[in-house]
Formats: C-alpha cells, structure tokens, sequence
C-alpha cells in the first residue's frame, strides 16, 4: 500500500537524484500515479519495474520472462514462456534419446576424409 506521504517523499528524492547528477532513475513497485508524476517532472529517463506504462522504459527480471523464477512472481511481472517446465522436457528427451543409443544419430557427427583416415592409421601403428 502506497501512502501519499510516500508518494511526496519518492517524489522528492527523485528530484534530488536528479540535481545530484544521475543519468536516469530506476521507479521499482511504485504506483502507476508515480511514475508518471516522478516522469513528468524529471529531465532524465525513467525505467520502471512495476511502475506502470507512464515511465521512459520498461523492465524485468529475465527468469520471470523465461518462466525460470522460482515461488511466487511479483504482480508486476509477466511469464512469456515457461522454460521451467520446457528445460526439464527437453534433458529428459535428451538423456533418454543417448541411454537409447538414438543420439548421436549420423546427421550428429563428422567422418574423416578416408585418405586422411588412412594415414592417420598407418602413423599411429
């Protein structure tokens, strides 16, 4: 719960940041009011982390794009794939393709040229 003397006082120092010579601010779980209050006002970008859409930029925390945080995700992230599901599938696929002899398959690997093959049989004996 964001309170209005929290909301003067954020704004405040950012204004001071701002005269201290920072070259942009970083609003992290504020309310979308303040960040367009704290934007509007200051000269420098601001990059908003749950701050809502009125910020200079937006930001995340990659796990939470990728779907790799672990518990519970802040109400202000999104989830755009679940790799925390997908990652698990695909070593499992993995493991059981090569226990299985499946992989590597011939489209997986190099063969040497038989001259080559050759030669390097004939110097090693």
């Amino acid at each position: 719960n964001h309170s209005n003397v929290q909301t003067a006082i954020s704004r405040k120092l950012t204004l001071a940041l701002e005269e201290a010579g920072v070259f942009c601010v970083v609003l992290e779980n504020v309310t979308a009011e303040l960040g367009k209050i704290v934007t509007e006002k200051l000269k420098v970008p601001t990059i908003g982390a749950g701050a809502g859409p009125y910020v200079d930029g937006q930001s995340m925390n990659l796990y939470d794009i990728l779907g790799l945080s672990l518990g519970t995700m802040p109400r202000f992230a999104k989830r755009y794939i679940n790799l925390g599901e997908e990652i698990p599938k695909a070593l499992g696929a993995y493991i059981e393709d090569v226990t299985q002899g499946k992989f590597p398959g011939e489209e997986n690997y190099f063969h040497m040229d038989e001259e080559e093959w050759k030669k390097l049989v004939a110097a090693l004996k």
